[in-house]
């Protein structure tokens, strides 16, 4: 869990902005506080917080002790980046909600697909597809947005859950998405990003297809430019054949990976640890 020092905070907003529940858990009254003690701990209202009036509260069971110990191994691992540009690159990478209304430049957009098409794949074998949607993006925010909504008119709210994995968060957030949009064109899935590419093809190319995806947002990051990893993409896909259309996807082809990238609209003050995996060396 987070805690916010209210002696600290301006009220300025930021945290409710990057908030990655949709603004879901955090409001502001002249302070920031928390909704609910629900937090998927991902910790960007503490990198975005310009006062660092938000900080971990022992997140994750740990005791005071383990978690400053494990914030200063962190932070000693970041000092080792130094001028190691690829490092520095993977070490501070965010998920960018936010984004400018700048077009990517040609020559980035050409060095970011070299960098999936250079990605290793099982067997060396290259069937996947890789789609880029920067003109048409508002008609497929549009597929996107109709995709779900007929799918949740035709399904109950029992088997709604169940598809996005018993994550009533979720459900919830699908209705906003689908009530904005209908109301003022509001983008709340794509983020309005400019740019959106898909890695597609057929189920047993998906560890294939996050290993591209993943060096492409890697050479994003090396060339200023932020991404968010889009898993309703994929999901769209699955349930709707007007959008595997639209994408010109065939037979069994489905979208494997997707994410949106362009600059962010947001500026981050700091790094915050994750939840570290648990790690086992023999």
């Amino acid at each position: 869990m987070i805690h916010i020092d209210e002696s600290l905070c301006t009220g300025c907003g930021l945290c409710k902005k990057v908030c990655s529940y949709g603004n879901g858990n955090i409001e502001i009254d002249g302070k920031a506080y928390m909704l609910s003690q629900y937090c998927q701990e991902c910790g960007q209202c503490i990198e975005v917080c310009p006062k660092e009036a938000i900080t971990w509260n022992y997140p994750w069971g740990w005791t005071k002790e383990q978690f400053e110990e494990a914030v200063t191994a962190w932070n000693r691992i970041l000092e080792t980046a130094g001028e190691n540009l690829s490092l520095a690159a993977v070490y501070h990478r965010k998920s960018v909600r936010h984004y400018q209304k700048k077009a990517i430049e040609e020559m980035k957009m050409q060095q970011i697909l070299a960098a999936g098409q250079s990605a290793p794949t099982a067997s060396n074998e290259r069937e996947l597809k890789l789609i880029v949607v920067e003109q048409e993006r508002e008609e497929l925010l549009r597929f996107l947005i109709d995709a779900y909504r007929n799918w949740m008119k035709e399904h109950t709210e029992e088997e709604i859950l169940d598809f996005f994995g018993g994550h009533a968060v979720y459900v919830q957030k699908w209705k906003r998405f689908i009530k904005e949009y209908e109301e003022d064109g509001k983008d709340g899935v794509l983020f309005g990003a400019p740019a959106i590419v898909m890695a597609a093809g057929e189920e047993k190319h998906l560890l294939d297809a996050g290993i591209v995806a993943q060096t492409m947002l890697m050479a994003a990051q090396s060339v200023g430019l932020s991404t968010c990893y889009v898993g309703f993409l994929r999901k769209g896909t699955l349930i709707s054949e007007e959008f595997r259309t639209y994408l010109g996807l065939k037979g069994e082809e489905r979208v494997l990976a997707g994410f949106v990238m362009g600059y962010a609209g947001i500026s981050y003050q700091r790094d915050a640890i994750k939840h570290p995996f648990e790690v086992i060396r023999k």
